[in-house]
């Protein structure tokens, strides 16, 4: 009789939803900041948009028969982060037909968490992107909920290096908070679940080659969202 192979696993006390849990709590100080500079608004559109995105991946898998695995938190984490790729004025329906779209058709058509080709949320914003360019090109000022404008820092509006750290200039909830967005960073490097050289390369390549096509190196780095999709996204 042959022996028995038995392949080696590897077993850790990580799991989905831990991971997923951190990812939240690493995205609250943005999402705090973001409340306080846009208002409540910002609050209400990303509980809506990780709302949906849970009922639109339950409601998908009861439907198909599936284990249904909302708990993990994979689509809050969702919902979060196609809220933080939108102004706080951005409508909230539009947000909600991209949060089912993101879970839908890029994560649960190709079979759910760790079988999509490509990041859900950024396809969230993609199709919002294509579909309601003018709801995504309009952007709130901080401190004036109500008054939209065109002139960001990427479209050669003129801010100081300190507000754009702050986050103090027109954007998305997530491209005006790269202080708070880096804490959250630190966060999850210190719980080691982030790559922490794949993030500084990106963002210090990405940042850098845009700066000097645009002649403005800290506007390169903190006037749109290379933060947030260089720490949370990529």
């Amino acid at each position: 009789m042959g022996q028995l192979h038995i392949n080696p696993n590897l077993r850790t006390p990580k799991t989905t939803q831990k991971i997923m849990l951190d990812v939240c709590i690493a995205l609250l100080p943005a999402l705090v900041y973001a409340t306080v500079i846009f208002g409540m608004n910002a609050l209400l559109l990303t509980a809506v948009s990780v709302a949906t995105c849970v009922v639109a991946e339950g409601a998908w898998q009861a439907i198909r028969k599936e284990t249904v695995t909302v708990s993990d938190l994979s689509a809050a984490v969702t919902g979060m982060l196609i809220a933080f790729n939108v102004s706080s004025t951005t409508p909230i329906w539009a947000v909600m037909i991209a949060d089912v779209f993101a879970i839908i058709v890029v994560k649960q058509v190709f079979g759910g968490i760790g079988n999509n080709v490509v990041n859900p949320a950024l396809m969230g914003r993609l199709f919002m992107m294509v579909v309601y360019p003018a709801q995504m090109m309009s952007y709130a000022t901080p401190g004036a909920v109500d008054t939209v404008t065109h002139a960001t820092v990427l479209s050669g509006g003129e801010y100081g290096v300190v507000d754009m750290i702050l986050g103090n200039i027109p954007g998305a909830l997530g491209e005006t908070s790269a202080l708070f967005l880096l804490v959250g960073f630190l966060y999850l490097a210190y719980k080691k679940e982030v790559n922490v050289l794949a993030a500084v390369v990106y963002i210090g390549v990405v940042g850098l080659v845009s700066g000097l096509i645009m002649g403005n190196v800290a506007a390169g780095f903190f006037g749109g969202g290379l933060f947030l999709g260089g720490l949370f996204m990529l």
